[in-house]
């Protein structure tokens, strides 16, 4: 029986990550498609772009809670069972990825990643996050200090030697952020990459 309460606490987890926050805000709030404006994205660095900060805040928030939801929770109802929480944090991420409310398309998984993450290790969170900021803030990038905070995210898993759940969660996940990013790599090889502030920052007519 147990068996299957965590296999139902997976897919709800899952299912929690497959909600396209940014696709239901823009469409409620706006009446638009969100997958038909700017990168196409469902994530808040394009609900930004489009409808302006305000939106793309409400959005990442959203989609950060969605992802630390599931491995709060199975910390809390399972404390002697830290890699349970560590596949709970992975579902919500897969879910936005691949959500199937919109075809098993979804956004990059940055928020909803960072959000397991610093429900699992908020140090290592708040290092990714601090190196994500440093790298967009000097290059205008959003996509390339996403990169580089899942890169610095992998490192800091590194150097504080956790135990072996982290990086069943770590990994994956990483894997995952990088390979939802690889049409933004190609651009930024073209230099065709939008910058932040330069035509890709948030929308100042279309605001609403």
């Amino acid at each position: 029986m147990g068996t299957v309460w965590a296999a139902a606490g997976l897919a709800a987890a899952f299912l929690l990550g497959a909600v396209p926050f940014g696709w239901i805000w823009s469409r409620v709030r706006y009446g638009v498609d969100i997958r038909s404006q700017g990168s196409a994205n469902i994530g808040a660095t394009n609900v930004a772009r489009t409808h302006g900060w305000r939106a793309g805040l409400g959005v990442l928030a959203l989609d950060a809670a969605k992802g630390a939801l599931p491995p709060a929770l199975a910390l809390a109802w399972w404390p002697g069972r830290p890699a349970a929480a560590a596949l709970a944090g992975l579902m919500p991420l897969l879910g936005h990825v691949f959500s199937p409310f919109l075809g098993f398309k979804g956004g990059k998984g940055v928020a909803a990643g960072v959000g397991a993450l610093a429900a699992l290790d908020w140090r290592v969170a708040a290092a990714a996050v601090a190196v994500f900021a440093v790298v967009t803030g000097a290059t205008r990038l959003v996509s390339l200090g996403s990169g580089t905070g899942v890169l610095a995210a992998a490192l800091g898993l590194g150097l504080l030697d956790p135990p072996p759940y982290l990086w069943g969660f770590g990994l994956p996940a990483a894997v995952v952020v990088l390979w939802a990013h690889r049409g933004n790599w190609a651009r930024i090889r073209r230099g065709q990459e939008p910058r932040w502030g330069r035509g890709g920052g948030p929308a100042g007519s279309r605001r609403q």
